[in-house]
């Protein structure tokens, strides 16, 4: 199904950017249109969900389809910018967004599927650790996406009292450099995540042994080992990584 038989295809239409996340493009295409997303759901037949997680977890595939079909994208474009795929390699964040300013700054405020993940802690485009709250109201963004679209683009959507929104410019806010060793780590995990996604189970495996990064971990990986931590002995049968670089895919890294 690409549609519903009476659906209308929109008249002003976004395409979603490579890696956006679905509830970002929503936004865009809200935000195109003049309204809320809480407006532009009913339009796909979508009856709002109880939490923001649900605009890009969950979502059934018939208002996929359906959302494609009006807004004239290829069918299966929207599977890409959901959380779903990643759901057997752990717990996604469910609750708010981390992001990079400088992404947000250079894609007029479009929020990427990549910062919901645990995996996920520094930006390898500007060399920056990414942030986890707005720093004028001090909630994680995209908590409450109720009034998303009637907000400037990258700017925090959070409900700041009565009928009022945060707005504060999140696009604009400083963010740590990360070190060489933090985003040869991410590098090396947001590869693992790639391969993991497409259903490879040595990269799953290793994603399951490495946990949550801090910007603490990673400091200074010892030679030979991945930019993660010292590789765990390859298992029997296992080729060796050749010195400096990142372990094979046979061997599983230590635990951040």
């Amino acid at each position: 199904m690409t549609s519903a038989p009476n659906a209308r295809t929109l008249p002003l239409r976004e395409q979603p950017l490579v890696g956006e996340c679905l509830d970002s493009w929503l936004e865009a295409l809200a935000r195109r249109n003049g309204i809320s997303v809480s407006v532009l759901l009913p339009a796909f037949g979508w009856k709002a969900p109880p939490s923001a997680a649900r605009l890009s977890l969950a979502v059934p595939p018939g208002i996929l389809r359906r959302a494609e079909g009006q807004a004239r994208l290829p069918a299966g474009r929207l599977d890409t910018a959901v959380l779903d795929p990643y759901l057997p390699l752990g717990p996604v964040r469910r609750d708010g967004s981390r992001y990079c300013p400088q992404c947000l700054a250079a894609s007029d405020g479009r929020w990427m599927l990549s910062w919901r993940l645990p995996w996920t802690f520094a930006c390898t485009v500007h060399g920056t650790v990414l942030l986890d709250d707005c720093p004028a109201c001090g909630r994680p963004p995209r908590r409450n996406l109720s009034w998303a679209g009637l907000n400037p683009a990258g700017t925090c959507p959070a409900p700041a009292g009565e009928g009022t929104r945060c707005e504060a410019s999140l696009a604009a806010v400083p963010a740590e450099r990360a070190s060489s060793a933090l985003l040869a780590a991410q590098q090396w995990i947001s590869a693992l995540l790639a391969s993991a996604a497409s259903g490879h189970g040595e990269a799953a495996r290793d994603l399951g042994d490495c946990r949550l990064p801090r910007a603490g971990c990673c400091a200074t990986p010892p030679p030979g080992a991945s930019p993660c931590s010292a590789p765990r002995p390859a298992r029997p049968g296992s080729p060796g990584s050749p010195s400096g670089s990142p372990p094979a895919p046979s061997r599983r890294p230590a635990p951040c």
